[in-house]
């Protein structure tokens, strides 16, 4: 699951967790996919850990081509500054 985040609830064995952003274009990324062993261009640099919150989420390429040319939706996200975002979060039903 990854995406925008509105909000989201996580159905664990432990319990439900709610997740709500006080900012819009906060992204949501649970897991870490396996990276192929010889992915020349079909890799992404996740940040470490299943769980995390991104302002920004990486351009991948293909196989034949990388991220930067397949067009502007493959061009770099390049961070800059200080960032600061409100989660709040919901442990119960």
């Amino acid at each position: 699951m990854g995406g925008q985040l509105g909000d989201a609830s996580l159905h664990t064995t432990e319990g439900t967790v709610t997740v709500a952003s006080a900012q819009e274009d906060v992204f949501l990324r649970l897991f870490t996919p396996a990276q192929p062993a010889d992915s020349q261009y079909a890799a992404a640099p996740f940040p470490g850990g299943n769980i995390s919150f991104l302002d920004g989420i990486p351009a991948i390429g293909n196989k034949f081509h990388p991220a930067t040319s397949v067009g502007p939706a493959g061009q770099q996200n390049n961070a800059a500054g200080t960032y600061a975002r409100t989660l709040f979060l919901h442990f119960g039903e």
